[in-house]
């Protein structure tokens, strides 16, 4: 009896490899083409994947209770800022250090800049700069 339990408990996973392919397959045929949705990329090495604008202005939106006015002005900063850092990012004429450096730089830009939308009560739970360990 512990034999075909066994058995059965080992086929599961198979039976499910075989059948979930088929009906994915089956219920993506009967509905309308759709745009395929960019998957976010894993976490290498304890590095959190970027996050996009647009889930950057929720999470700000939520943390700080952004009016509508605050939240375009907010996205036009991290639009800028996005941009900006896929440019340098793409610029070979750079050493490492020197990118490393600019990024930064635009960070910090974009941090001031979204502070000095802020309300005083908001610019309390604003950090300006991340919190690192060493100090720097």
């Amino acid at each position: 009896m512990t034999g075909r339990r066994s058995l059965a408990i080992a086929l599961v996973p198979l039976v499910f490899c075989i059948v979930g392919p088929v009906a994915r397959a089956q219920t993506a045929g009967s509905s309308p083409p759709t745009e395929p949705q960019p998957q976010p990329r894993p976490a290498q090495h304890g590095v959190p994947r970027p996050r996009s604008v647009a889930d950057q202005l929720d999470r700000l939106t939520t943390q700080l209770h952004l009016s509508a006015d605050q939240q375009a002005r907010v996205k036009i900063i991290l639009d800028r800022r996005q941009a900006e850092m896929l440019r340098l990012r793409g610029t070979d004429s750079l050493t490492a250090m020197d990118r490393f450096t600019k990024l930064e730089a635009v960070k910090r830009d974009a941090l001031e800049k979204i502070s000095a939308l802020l309300t005083d009560e908001q610019r309390k739970s604003f950090p300006l700069s991340p919190q690192r360990p060493n100090g720097g």
